[in-house]
């Protein structure tokens, strides 16, 4: 029999928050038959730095702010939610775990397939001080050396091994993230590195199967995301965004930040300026950025190896050239995110852009290609359940 909740999925930017709220309809196999938005809103964010809340109180106010803005239009209360998080702090690790098969015969069981990502996570536990695990993922199993194509369960061998990405984040601004938000009195069901939340909803599985990358031009950083083979295989922020530009506008051509915006945008303005001069401001601008991506691509051996190429979303991922500058200097295709394809999923148009995170949060728990494993705590003061995503990759 089925039966039906409603969640909120929080987006909180450096200059925005995004809230979704979605009443979610579960099949008698408990996954998400569908998912119809009743409710969003966009407000400004305060008290943030690059991700970060350098100001709680200022974030409390904005984020109050928020809900009760989200709540008008879905016009009812919002109980719990799932939270993202996209800062600089947000990092990945890799490690290799190993063991020895349980079984007298050397046949793999899955307490086998248990105990080698725990390896795995043993081993980088030392690396990652004041840091928590949001996410481990395992990217390719070994046996005997050899690897295996498909799942290790009932293969027999002496010894088998997985090589593991970990996704983690500072424990204090994960702390700051949930103890505001309960302060608002929602519970904070799960917490989600933001990327993955938003590539549900923007990318297809063909992309991910031929392998991509997802560009996040925020305000005040740059996220990437890439997929090989249905899996993500890294992910990175970068301490800088569309603001960068739009300070750089305003300093070269001495103008407001308010009209500086609007020239990033293309949008007209009352005075004249040299579009030749502003033309090569945000060629450099953008090429310094897909340099910086293009750096990490090579140093994880994955530069121009991407067929299904680069998706934009985010804020500033409309920046005038964006797109030329990437097939530039990254020669791969590339496009912006498809945001309308948001309402595939729901019932109600949504025309907002750039709910793509928060919608997926709300997805979170039934996302197109990954089911949830495991849960724990987060060590804080408040309970929170985050989710050890590997069962997605295990028999």
């Amino acid at each position: 029999m089925s039966h039906h909740d409603v969640i909120a999925g929080i987006d909180i930017g450096t200059q925005q928050i995004k809230i979704v709220v979605v009443k979610r309809t579960f099949s008698k196999k408990n996954k998400i038959s569908e998912a119809e938005i009743i409710g969003y809103s966009i407000t400004e964010s305060r008290g943030l730095k690059n991700g970060y809340i350098n100001n709680p109180e200022e974030t409390l106010i904005s984020l109050k702010k928020a809900i009760h803005s989200a709540e008008k239009s879905a016009r009812i209360k919002i109980k719990q939610a799932n939270l993202s998080i996209n800062s600089i702090g947000l990092e990945e690790y890799y490690s290799l775990g190993e063991t020895v098969p349980v079984r007298a015969d050397s046949e793999i069981t899955k307490i086998d397939i248990e105990k080698t990502i725990q390896d795995s996570e043993d081993k980088v536990a030392n690396k990652i001080l004041n840091k928590q695990i949001l996410h481990k993922i395992p990217l390719r199993y070994t046996l005997d050396g050899s690897d295996i194509l498909g799942r290790p369960l009932g293969l027999k061998g002496t010894k088998l091994e997985v090589h593991s990405l970990f996704i983690v984040s500072p424990e204090q601004h994960l702390d700051n993230l949930v103890k505001i938000t309960e302060e608002t009195g929602i519970h904070v069901v799960n917490i989600v590195a933001s990327p993955l939340a938003s590539e549900s909803v923007l990318l297809t599985k063909l992309q991910k199967k031929s392998g991509c990358m997802l560009v996040d031009v925020g305000a005040e950083t740059t996220t990437i995301i890439i997929f090989e083979d249905s899996i993500p295989i890294s992910i990175k922020v970068f301490p800088f965004g569309s603001n960068d530009i739009t300070n750089e506008i305003a300093l070269n051509f001495q103008l407001s930040l308010e009209d500086a915006e609007k020239i990033k945008r293309g949008q007209s303005v009352r005075f004249n300026y040299s579009k030749r001069k502003l033309e090569d401001l945000l060629k450099n601008q953008n090429l310094e950025t897909f340099e910086k991506i293009n750096n990490h691509l090579k140093a994880i051996g994955r530069d121009r190896l991407l067929p299904a190429g680069v998706i934009l979303t985010g804020g500033g991922s409309k920046v005038q050239q964006l797109i030329d500058s990437s097939k530039t200097k990254l020669s791969l295709p590339t496009e912006l995110g498809n945001n309308t394809r948001i309402n595939t999923f729901t019932k109600n148009k949504v025309k907002a852009e750039y709910l793509s995170t928060a919608f997926g949060l709300c997805l979170w728990e039934n996302t197109n290609d990954y089911t949830t494993g495991t849960t724990g705590t987060i060590k804080s003061k408040t309970p929170l359940r985050w989710l050890s995503w590997f069962s997605r990759f295990l028999p």
